[in-house]
């Protein structure tokens, strides 16, 4: 329960969290949390993690940066059996400068590999594997899909699109 006053690790309470999960989501018609957990190298047992601070924490994934999901009926249920996110990470540049580099985090179920778009030397960018590891959960992405005017897996129609479409009306009719 001691959780949920700081449910991101960056000091957002579980109201916050869900007030900022409603305003990213109202306007494409839905958004996307995933549960993620440090890494925290080789240690034995639950109490062990609990003695260094790890615990899980939530990430809320605006829907633009979800590069693409797959999905298959297992147990005649729709699961999701990989995603792929795209992140923007800071990293030192020099003795006193940052850059910002695009990485991507692809899940699977009990497995999470890092992939960061580099510059060779010809200036053409790939991307390239930077990191993979193993998570506990075998048979899950511990991600959820939150929609509003659900049309498919992480597909919606924007619950605002009619406000939308009358508001414009009325400016063209008055703006003539």
């Amino acid at each position: 329960l001691e959780h949920l006053n700081n449910i991101d690790l960056a000091g957002a309470d579980i109201f916050n969290f869900a007030v900022r999960t409603f305003r990213d989501g109202i306007i494409p018609g839905h958004t996307g949390i995933l549960v993620d957990f440090p890494r925290v190298g080789a240690v034995d047992n639950l109490q062990e993690e609990q003695k260094i601070g790890a615990r899980p924490y939530w990430i809320l994934v605006s829907p633009e940066n979800v590069i693409s999901w797959r999905t298959e009926i297992i147990n005649g249920k729709i699961t999701l059996v990989q995603l792929v996110i795209k992140e923007f990470v800071t990293v030192p540049e020099g003795d006193f400068g940052e850059s910002v580099i695009t990485q991507y985090r692809v899940l699977r179920p009990g497995f999470v590999e890092l992939w960061q778009d580099v510059e060779d030397t010809s200036k053409k960018i790939k991307t390239i594997r930077i990191d993979e590891w193993e998570v506990s959960l075998k048979e899950v992405i511990p991600y959820v899909s939150i929609n509003f005017n659900r049309k498919g897996y992480h597909v919606s129609r924007p619950p605002l699109l009619d406000l939308s479409i009358e508001n414009i009306a009325h400016y063209q009719v008055t703006a003539d």
